[in-house]
């Protein structure tokens, strides 16, 4: 998963011929591990997304929706990926420590 990238024009956006006057912010948002539902936190939606995906151990899960829900090290969703959310987690409307930012692809 990678940073989403942010524009924001800051009035007055255009002049009559259409090009930017203003001045652009940009900046990145960097998604939160267990943030399923990519909302800036990781709470019981999150986790119903997570039960969605949940297999055996040993038992791959492969398809894109559940890509973001392996939260340990192989291709299962599984308890020990239940025990990685967890540590996530931090409730509604409450973003997550920083340790728990995505830092890779």
């Amino acid at each position: 998963m990678v940073p989403v990238t942010h524009c924001a024009c800051v009035s007055p956006p255009c002049d009559a011929y259409g090009t930017v006057i203003g001045e652009i912010w940009r900046f990145q948002t960097q998604p939160y591990l267990g943030d399923l539902d990519s909302d800036g936190d990781v709470d019981q939606e999150d986790f119903g997304r997570l039960q969605v995906c949940l297999s055996a151990s040993e038992v791959p899960r492969l398809n894109p929706p559940c890509s973001r829900a392996r939260l340990d090290d192989d291709d299962d969703v599984d308890t020990d990926d239940v025990t990685v959310f967890m540590s996530y987690f931090s409730g509604p409307e409450t973003a997550p420590p920083d340790h728990c930012l995505v830092t890779g692809p």
